[in-house]
């Protein structure tokens, strides 16, 4: 079963992808990116990793939770990932790189199935890649507490169940209502609900 799940999303991954479709009902209030005209805003390219991999049996999922910070994403959940940097290759070497210094996922250890659509960060410029990884182990996870707080893993089966629901969150003093899905009692939200949604809505019906 498991094996059959990866190979169909393998598959779904080179089609079309719903993209803004999933993004909006999210946040509704974002505009397509294809209306941004990104070299203006000379945003900073980073990637991210959706990494699966069987534990107990079943297909896993891993978020990050970052360490409380002065910065806009203080606390936030996130995948593991980060900017481009000058040794990186490509984006999706840059989601492996940050991914082993993170939380010590192995770049041998690993098969990207493919990628998911780019995402723009306002608050912090940042140009986002997600990529979808695979393996049929769970890693050593080793959290890097410069840049982890806590590492949650979630059933993909489960996940597959999740609905976007509103949270009341407070960040920096003030309240935000938001939508986002609630995982292990954290709750997902912003860029990273986004790209979760639109990871859901790629993986239904397989």
């Amino acid at each position: 079963m498991n094996e059959q799940f990866i190979s169909q999303l393998r598959l779904k991954l080179q089609q079309p992808l719903p993209g803004y479709e999933s993004h909006r009902t999210v946040m509704e209030h974002r505009k397509s990116t294809n209306t941004i005209d990104f070299k203006k805003l000379n945003p900073r390219e980073s990637a991210v990793l959706l990494h699966l991999y069987i534990h107990l049996g079943q297909l896993h999922i891993s978020f990050i939770e970052r360490p409380e910070y002065d910065g806009v994403h203080s606390k936030q959940i996130s995948f593991p990932g980060g900017k481009v940097e000058l040794q990186d290759e490509s984006l999706m070497h840059t989601a492996v790189r940050e991914a082993k210094e993170e939380v010590n996922i192995e770049p041998e250890k690993l098969e990207i199935l493919g990628s998911l659509s780019q995402i723009y960060i306002p608050p912090s410029n940042f140009l986002v890649q997600p990529f979808v990884s695979f393996h049929s182990q769970r890693p050593d996870f080793i959290p890097d507490p410069r840049e982890v707080g806590e590492i949650i893993e979630f059933p993909i089966h489960d996940l597959m169940k999740q609905q976007l629901t509103k949270h009341e969150l407070l960040r920096n003093g003030r309240v935000l209502f938001v939508n986002g899905y609630e995982l292990n009692k954290k709750v997902v939200w912003g860029a990273t609900a986004m790209i979760t949604k639109e990871f859901i809505d790629v993986c239904q019906n397989l």
